[in-house]
């Protein structure tokens, strides 16, 4: 699998796109802040003496167009004059490209769109062009010298902040690359809403466009785009710096931000404005340009490898190359670090100056350095040149040490047989959960079964064990109770627990957002020689019952009309042109009935920009508080005009009035640029939108503008169908994830049970191909039947064989026989686990006086309970203590036994028990007046 971190390469740190670099080396005591997003923090204060100060500021300019704007084509060029003229001492430059006013084909602003609609929002812009200098609007239109001008007046104002970029890279090969950036109070700063943001771009950007080739001249006359913004990091809302109490001077933030570069960027051309604003006055403090001019060291890593699922331990070594085109191999500095969190934060093992000289080789001694067991650790390898360029080769799998055997082990999403495993292998990538049963009432609900991939010897469970599980009971619309607890088994006996924990005393139910559940319980129980432990988690639900609401739109397919849907056009202001209609049609769907709207245009063309729109409506009154809803269709371009590819959407609305929609409540938007077929869509996730117990009124409607004359556009739709639900409550088991590593601390003894060996059941004399045999085993164990009495022969590969097994099961009145035919198709078999308590009627194809069983087992050392219920039961003898029926059988109140013969119906009985035997290995029909428990003596 891929594992936490695999796919970091050649950067420092990847979290949620944004990371923090272990730096702030002028700091003795680097202070790590950790906040829910998952984001790492560094902070640092300068130490010693430190003298406020105001520093020199580079200014901001921020231009917002679009590459089909023809306002923008007129102001640019003096703006990038300008900008060009000051030079980036001055001016950090950005254009951000945005969607409108023409279409959402503007490659800059496809590239992130998110987040440049934030930063859209962030100012409130209504249109382009739109320039910002030190998040101040600036009037547009103005002469390259009225723009010199304003940028060294802003430039000339001191800032407290100074930033600082270092260590900027885009690797050919990956092209990955990062920008670090350290942020440094020169002053007292006194704001307490400075964020950092990172423009990332491209400069002389020339891009072939489809609808006009090669070298373009894009419709508004430009012919290149400059320092064109690519990327808006950290997802276009920057990240907060200092807290409530501003900073003072020498507070210091490093961090550090990674990318990947587009197939079609150039690498020259890259660049970086690093920038921090009040996001509440909106005033820049500080920027600062990066260009991608060094190229540092090139470093790999060659150990640890890259394999997956290792777990290591003792001294481990690493090893590396590194080279660099500026200065000779033995000049770099290396350092070395690792981290135990999957790279959320890093610690140095060794760092100095001419380490790379061969071998190029470090043992690190995991022992003698007292580092902790765990599953997320990371080798970083960091070579840096003698203009501080660094690049950094990290592990790209994941890797656990586990010096400290049996002293943690973590629920695992791999499997090594019928169980996940319970073990020390790293952490995934991505999150993982397992969802308990629909909790409906209380009861005890199984959330999922794991088992150690060891085996033990001479081992007991004894002493306290600590469960560590992470979880979640999201739906807040049921207020569960609920409470974890687990159980354990060994692998040869998991019908019985050796122990079972207590009750966690936090209630799921109250959390629905992840929580760590932690209980610790005083274990015992004998663990069989060669069995593995197989661990339960549970949950105990009590109150309820809670019961699950569903609702749902009508007449989704439309096979027999369209009604409740009615359908209505949209817009009829001067704006509207053409006419729309909305018809169910009786067949063609998808399959049968459906429904369609057709737009078709006015008998001569319009001069400027005209609409043409109509919708479907369908009112719903939800009849509770909902948890979620979704909506599914199907939709069919049936005729679309190529000519108006840029101006043909889809839209479905969520409102609480019938009639035209209100754009605010457009709850998704399907772009139209080709006739197609029959196509699903959805499930779109509205469980933001229908939140209460309400008439909700849910409206899909079909829209085009255009300037030109056009053809008429269909569009069908089918299986139209909105569900909203408040279901049963679940929790959600959170496990091998790098933030939510559920795990379990043991405590072993030495002192186990038994070593397991096969059974060896004996035929009964006489006993040949074509008979029907009783038979039953002592040893304390269960499983699938052909797996318990599989007797393959390795020598003769004949052994004993059969085809036809069945048990008479006296709990089922209804169907009391259970049959397992080798013949059968799979799932017709009703009897497919058996264990030590039953007594099996077997078919024989082939015998050699034996059937060894398949499965591992041993005498039971403490009693076996045997239920019994009145009337015949089909048991086994599980004990090697032979004895007649009426002492073994005393206290049950048996008064008939029935055993095997040879001829047909192979089957005698009597009810004298004082000179019945019974003996280990055969199975017997026993006779009880009313239903109880055969204890069965041990040994």
């Amino acid at each position: 699998s891929i594992k936490l971190m695999a796919s970091i390469l050649a950067i420092s740190m990847i979290v949620s796109g944004l990371a923090f670099v272990s730096g702030g080396s002028d700091s003795p005591e680097p202070v790590v802040e950790s906040v829910s997003s998952g984001i790492s923090k560094i902070y640092g204060t300068a130490p010693g003496p430190y003298e406020p100060h105001s520093v020199s500021r580079t200014s901001l300019a921020e231009d917002f167009t679009e590459w089909d704007c023809g306002p923008c084509a007129t102001h640019n060029p003096a703006w990038t004059a300008a900008m060009e003229a000051v030079g980036y001492d001055t001016i950090a430059p950005a254009y951000v490209h945005v969607s409108w006013p023409y279409g959402a084909d503007d490659p800059f602003y496809n590239n992130d769109p998110s987040d440049v609609d934030a930063r859209v929002n962030f100012y409130g812009i209504l249109g382009v062009p739109d320039a910002f200098l030190d998040g101040g609007d600036i009037a547009t239109g103005q002469t390259q010298a009225a723009y010199e001008t304003a940028f060294n007046a802003a430039a000339a104002i001191p800032s407290p902040v100074i930033i600082d970029t270092t260590g900027s890279y885009i690797d050919p090969v990956s092209r990955k690359g990062s920008v670090q950036a350290h942020i440094e109070a020169s002053d007292a700063v006194s704001s307490t809403d400075l964020k950092v943001f990172f423009y990332i771009w491209e400069n002389n950007v020339q891009l072939a466009r489809a609808d006009v080739g090669p070298n373009p001249e894009y419709s508004n006359g430009e012919t290149v785009f400059d320092w064109a913004v690519w990327e808006i990091e950290p997802n276009g809302q920057g990240e907060p710096i200092w807290d409530a109490s501003g900073a003072s001077p020498g507070d210091w933030v490093e961090m550090s931000i990674p990318f990947d570069l587009g197939a079609l960027w150039i690498r020259g051309e890259m660049g970086c404005s690093v920038f921090v604003q009040d996001t509440t006055t909106r005033e820049v403090y500080q920027a600062q340009v990066e260009l991608f001019t060094n190229d540092p060291p090139q470093v790999s890593l060659d150990t640890p490898t890259s394999a997956a699922e290792q777990i290591l331990s003792g001294t481990i070594p690493i090893t590396w190359t590194a080279t660099d085109s500026l200065d000779p191999q033995a000049s770099l500095d290396i350092s070395i670090d690792y981290s135990l969190d999957g790279g959320f934060s890093w610690v140095n093992i060794m760092s100095g100056t001419d380490n790379n000289v061969a071998p190029y080789s470090y043992d690190w001694d995991t022992v003698a350095g007292a580092i902790p067991d765990g599953i997320g650790y990371l080798i970083r390898v960091r070579a840096t040149d003698s203009e501080t360029a660094f690049m950094d080769a990290i592990s790209a799998e994941a890797f656990s040490i586990d010096n400290t055997l049996d002293e943690e082990w973590f629920f695992q999403v791999e499997m090594s047989g019928s169980n996940e495993d319970l073990d020390m292998k790293p952490v995934e990538l991505t999150e993982q959960s397992i969802p308990s049963p629909d909790i409906s009432d209380a009861g005890e609900y199984l959330i999922g079964t794991w088992e150690t991939t060891q085996t033990f010897t001479n081992k007991n469970i004894i002493g306290d064990w600590d469960f560590n599980i992470y979880g979640k009971a999201p739906n807040y619309l049921q207020p569960l109770e609920a409470y974890l607890y687990a159980k354990v088994f060994t692998s040869s006996n998991t019908g019985t627990p050796l122990d079972v924990t207590v009750l966690d005393d936090l209630n799921v139910g109250a959390y629905l957002y992840s929580q760590l559940f932690s209980w610790t319980d005083t274990l015992s129980g004998v663990i069989s020689s060669g069995d593995s432990i197989v661990i339960e988690v549970w949950l105990s639900a009590v109150g309820g019952p809670y019961p699950a609401y569903h609702g749902e739109t009508t007449n989704s397919g439309f096979d027999s009309g369209s009604a409740p849907w009615a359908f209505s056009n949209w817009d009829s202001s001067a704006s509207m042109i053409g006419s729309s209609a909305g018809n169910y049609m009786a067949s063609g769907g998808n399959p049968d009935g459906y429904i369609d709207i057709r737009l078709s245009p006015p008998t001569t063309g319009p001069s400027s920009l005209g609409i043409a729109s109509g919708y479907w409506e369908q009112s719903f009154t939800t009849g509770f508080v909902p948890y979620e809803a979704e909506l599914n269709f199907d939709w069919s371009a049936i005729a679309i005009d190529m000519n108006n590819l840029d101006y043909t959407y889809l839209y479905v609305f969520i409102d609480d009035f019938s009639g035209d929609p209100d754009v605010l409540n457009r709850v998704w938007r399907g772009k139209i640029d080709n006739t197609f077929a029959w196509e699903s869509v959805g499930p779109i996730d509205l469980s933001d939108y229908v939140v209460a117990d309400t008439t909700y009124y849910l409206k899909i409607g079909f829209r085009t503008a255009t300037y030109k004359g056009w053809s008429t556009e269909i569009l069908g739709l089918d299986n139209v169908l909105l569900t909203w639900d408040n279901p049963n409550p679940l929790f959600y088991m959170e496990y091998d994830f790098g933030t939510t590593p559920s795990s379990v601390e043991p405590t072993l003894g030495d002192g186990g049970g038994p070593v397991l060996t096969p059974y060896d059941i004996p035929m009964p004399v006489g006993a040949g191909v074509g008979d029907w045999v009783f038979v039953s085993f002592p040893y304390v164990m269960s499983g699938p039947i052909e797996t318990v009495l599989d007797d393959s022969d390795i020598t003769s590969g004949i052994g004993t064989q059969w085809d036809i097994a069945k048990w008479y099961d006296a709990s089922d009145a209804n169907d009391p026989w259970k049959t397992y035919n080798k013949n059968n198709p799979a799932g017709l078999n009703d009897l497919t686990t058996i264990n030590q308590n039953m007594g099996i009627w077997l078919h024989l194809t082939a015998t050699d006086g034996t059937l060894s069983t398949g499965t591992l087992g041993a005498y039971s050392s403490a009693p076996v309970n045997v239920d019994l219920y009145a009337g015949w039961n089909l048991v086994g003898f599980p004990t090697e203590n032979n004895e007649f029926a009426n002492a073994a059988l005393l206290g049950t109140g048996a008064t008939w036994i029935a055993t095997w013969q040879l001829a047909a119906p192979y089957v005698t009985d009597t009810t004298d028990l004082s000179n019945t035997p019974m003996i280990e290995g055969e199975a017997y029909w026993v006779y009880v007046g009313s239903d109880t428990t055969w204890i069965v003596d041990p040994l």
